[in-house]
């Protein structure tokens, strides 16, 4: 009331593209649970999740942007063996299309050597980033 004819219709345009972007939001959504359970079905032996974070939101537009960051380490007793399950690890998340939908891009990232000792032992084991991204809309 008190909207003239235009102004109504421009509001209404308006809500009708925000409903859209959030219809899309909502269709195109990534299944975080889904995701979750496939990272603990597919973990190489000897490696083991230590952070993981998770970040689903959208562009202006309404396009779902997407980001996944493991964090881990992995621990053979042949030494140098871990480069070879981290790269498995990366190849099986981009290799299973329930994982890696929604993601244009993953990498493994600061692959480091850490040593702990016990015991008179040494023990070294290698720890790495993982990030899985969306392709952002510029």
């Amino acid at each position: 009331e008190g909207m003239d004819e235009q102004n109504v219709t421009l509001v209404n345009d308006r809500a009708q593209q925000q409903l859209e972007a959030l219809r899309r939001l909502l269709d195109e959504r990534v299944g975080v649970v889904g995701k979750l359970d496939g990272l603990a079905r597919i973990l190489p032996e000897g490696l083991w999740l230590t952070d993981l974070s998770f970040e689903e939101r959208a562009d202006a537009g309404g396009t779902p942007q997407v980001s996944l960051r493991v964090s881990g380490a992995c621990y053979l007793e042949q030494a140098g063996k871990e480069f070879s399950a981290i790269r498995a690890f990366e190849d099986r998340i981009k290799n299973n299309p329930a994982l890696f939908q929604g993601f244009s891009a993953a990498r493994v990232d600061q692959i480091k050597e850490q040593v702990q000792s016990r015991s008179q032992t040494q023990y070294t084991y290698r720890t790495f980033q993982l990030d899985c991204r969306s392709d952002r809309r510029l």
